[in-house]
C-alpha cells in the first residue's frame, strides 16, 4: 500500500511539474455526503451518511492538440458514516489527505461556458478521526460521549479508489458534483468497509501564466 501511495505521488509531482506555462491552477472546496458499504455488523447495524467538508488545490495539465487534460494535486476530504444499533447512534468522521490523478474532458457551450467530465484513481492517507455516540443502550442505559479513532486498532490508514466528476465552468468559476468509490477494505477486522463519498464543489481557477505574472508585479 505504501508503495502504491509513493507511485501515485511521484506521478502527480511529475505531471504537476511538466510544462508549467500550459497549466491551470485552482482551489476547490465544498460539502461531502459520506457513507460506507460492506458487511460491517452482520446486518444488525443500520447505516447512514454524515456531512463533511473537502478542500483541494488542483492543477490541470493539457494534452497538446486534444480536448483532454490531466488533473492532479492534493485534496483534504472528510469521510465517515452514521450508524444505529441496540438503541445507540454513532457518527464517525475520518480526515484523509488524497492525491487524485484524473483524465478530464471539456465541451465548449459558448465563449465563457463549458462542461466537463473527469475520471481516475485516487490514493488517500488518514490523518485523524473522531466519533460521537449517544442513546439508550437496549432501552436500559443512557450513554453518550466522544473519542478519537485509533488507526492502529480499528481502521487501515490508507484508502484507494476511483473518482468521477461532472461539472460546469462559467468563466473562471467551477461547479461540480463528484463521486468517490472506495475500492479497498479499510476495516482491520473480519468485516468489510468501503468508503462512498458524494462531493459538491465550488472552485476558482487561473492559468499558471497569470499567477506567475501577478507575483512579479
Amino acid at each position: 500500500m505504501k508503495r502504491t501511495l509513493c507511485i501515485v505521488l511521484a506521478m502527480s509531482i511529475t505531471l504537476w511539474g511538466k510544462a508549467l506555462t500550459g497549466q491551470t491552477v485552482g482551489i476547490y472546496g465544498g460539502v461531502n455526503n459520506a457513507s460506507i458499504r460492506g458487511t460491517e455488523g452482520g446486518g444488525l447495524i443500520e447505516y447512514g451518511s454524515v456531512v463533511g467538508m473537502h478542500l483541494s488545490i488542483l492543477s490541470e495539465i493539457p494534452l497538446q492538440g486534444r480536448p483532454y487534460v490531466f488533473e492532479t494535486g492534493l485534496r483534504w476530504s472528510v469521510k465517515g458514516f452514521h450508524a444505529q444499533a441496540f438503541g445507540l447512534t454513532i457518527d464517525v468522521w475520518l480526515h484523509y489527505l488524497e492525491v487524485p490523478i484524473l483524465l478530464k474532458r471539456y465541451w465548449d457551450f459558448s465563449d465563457h461556458v463549458r462542461g466537463y467530465l473527469s475520471v481516475g484513481p485516487y490514493v488517500g492517507m488518514g490523518s485523524k478521526g473522531y466519533f460521537i455516540y449517544s442513546g439508550t443502550f437496549l432501552g436500559l442505559f443512557e450513554l453518550g460521549g466522544d473519542g478519537t479513532i485509533d488507526w492502529d486498532d480499528a481502521l487501515k490508514r490508507y484508502d484507494v479508489g476511483m473518482s468521477c466528476s461532472a461539472g460546469l465552468q462559467i468563466r473562471r468559476y467551477h461547479f461540480a458534483v463528484s463521486y468517490d468509490l472506495g475500492m479497498i477494505n479499510v476495516d482491520k477486522s473480519s468485516d468489510e468497509i468501503y468508503h462512498n463519498v458524494w462531493r459538491f464543489s465550488l472552485g476558482y481557477a487561473l492559468p499558471m501564466e497569470e499567477l506567475i505574472e501577478g507575483r512579479r508585479k
